[in-house]
């Protein structure tokens, strides 16, 4: 199957790289003023539970790329996926669009996640107490969403198998 990308598939990955790019950028040249130990981990309710070391934003910022990486790869592999439904010739292309738009909407909310981490922490700021419930939230809406949407293909779609 040849990949098309949706609008908004291309909206979020561009997206995605500016923020991602900001952060960094601005991650860098904030460094020299950070102090040594800076908040590393924050409980529920938003509030520093762990100091660290400054280069943990470095790790922070690696396991960004590294899980927007893999979700970019994944997303590239749709015959590995365990889709959930049967892929039919007819129901195909619906089944992986809605995939590949959840893997793009779940892959800008995980940079979203982490530049605001990375955000926090180098502006030495608690975090919000809405930002965990509201992450959990929000993501918990966008599987669910998707999920729906690909077991609401009309049965027509579903009939004819590869």
């Amino acid at each position: 199957m040849e990949e098309t990308k949706t609008k908004l598939q291309k909206v979020l990955n561009i997206l995605g790289i500016i923020i991602s790019a900001v952060v960094i950028i601005y991650f860098i040249f904030k460094w020299t003023s950070l102090p040594d130990t800076i908040p590393m981990h924050y409980n529920f309710a938003g509030e520093v539970d762990r100091m660290g070391s400054k280069s943990g934003l470095i790790m922070l910022a690696i396991v960004m790329i590294l899980l927007t990486g893999s979700l970019i790869i994944i997303e590239k592999h749709p015959k590995l996926w365990n889709t959930g439904v049967e892929i039919t010739e007819k129901n195909r292309v619906r089944v992986y669009t809605a995939l590949r738009n959840m893997l793009c909407v779940t892959r800008f909310m995980l940079i979203l996640v982490f530049s605001y981490l990375i955000l926090v922490s180098c502006q030495l700021f608690t975090m919000e107490a809405w930002f965990m419930p509201t992450f959990i939230i929000t993501c918990s809406i966008i599987v669910i969403y998707f999920i729906v949407k690909i077991y609401k293909i009309p049965k027509s779609e579903k009939e004819e198998n590869l």
